[in-house]
C-alpha cells in the first residue's frame, strides 16, 4: 500500500510539474511575442517619425537653394536693367533681407536638430535620475550652461557622466544628468517652432519679391 501511495504521489507530483511547465512556457511565450510586437511598432513608430523629419530637412535645404536662386536671379535681372522701370527697389530689396533671414534661419534649425538629437541620444545611454529635491538654482545653472555647450561645442562631453567615487555624488550627478536630458528634449521642440518661422519668413519674402515687380 506505501509503495502504490508513494508512486501514485510521486505521479502526481510529476503530472503537475509537467503543468506548471507548460503554463510557465506558454506565459513566457506569449510574453516574449507581445515584446517583440511592442518592439515592432515602437521600431514603426520611429521610423515614421524619422521620415517626417528627414521630408522636414529636405524642405529646408531645397527651400535654401530657392531662396539663394531667387536672390541671384533677381540681383542679375536687375543689373542688366530689364525691369528697372517697372520694379520697386525698396520691397525687392526687402525681400533679399527677408530671404536671407529665412536661409539663416533654416541653417538654425538643421545645426540645431543635428547637434540636440545628438546629444540627447549620448546623453540618454548615460545613468540619470528624476527627482526634483536635489535641484537649487546653481543646479540649474549647471544644467543650462551644459545643454549650451553640449549643442554648441561638444553634443558627446562627459559632464555629469563620470565615474565618481562616494554614492551621494552618483546619484546628485545622475539627478542632473536626467533634468539635462529632459531639458535637451524640450529644446528639440524650439528645431519645429524655428521650421515654422522659416516658412512664414519664406513666403512673406516671396510676397514681397513678387509684389516687387508687380
Amino acid at each position: 500500500m506505501n509503495g502504490s501511495f508513494e508512486e501514485k504521489l510521486k505521479e502526481i507530483n510529476e503530472t503537475s510539474a509537467r503543468k506548471l511547465a507548460e503554463i510557465s512556457n506558454k506565459f513566457t511565450g506569449d510574453m516574449e511575442k507581445q515584446n517583440l510586437e511592442l518592439k515592432e511598432k515602437f521600431k514603426k513608430l520611429d521610423d515614421d517619425l524619422e521620415g517626417a523629419r528627414t521630408l522636414s530637412r529636405d524642405t529646408l535645404h531645397k527651400l535654401i537653394l530657392l531662396a539663394t536662386s531667387i536672390v541671384g536671379f533677381s540681383i542679375t535681372v536687375v543689373s542688366t536693367n530689364l525691369f528697372n522701370q517697372r520694379a520697386n527697389f525698396g520691397e525687392l530689396k526687402l525681400s533679399w533681407y527677408i530671404f536671407l533671414l529665412a536661409i539663416i534661419t533654416a541653417y538654425i534649425s538643421l545645426f540645431l536638430e543635428s547637434r540636440v538629437k545628438y546629444a540627447l541620444s549620448w546623453r540618454a545611454f548615460q545613468v540619470m535620475q528624476f527627482n526634483k529635491k536635489y535641484f537649487s538654482f546653481q543646479d540649474w545653472v549647471k544644467v543650462f550652461a551644459v545643454i549650451i555647450y553640449s549643442i554648441i561645442l561638444s553634443p558627446r562631453n562627459l559632464v555629469f557622466c563620470r565615474m565618481y567615487s562616494s554614492e551621494d555624488k552618483k546619484t546628485y550627478f545622475a539627478n542632473l544628468n536626467g533634468k539635462t536630458v529632459g531639458w535637451l528634449a524640450e529644446t528639440y521642440k524650439l528645431v519645429l517652432l524655428i521650421e515654422t518661422i522659416t516658412a512664414v519668413i519664406f513666403i512673406y519674402g516671396l510676397y514681397l519679391f513678387i509684389k516687387s515687380f508687380a
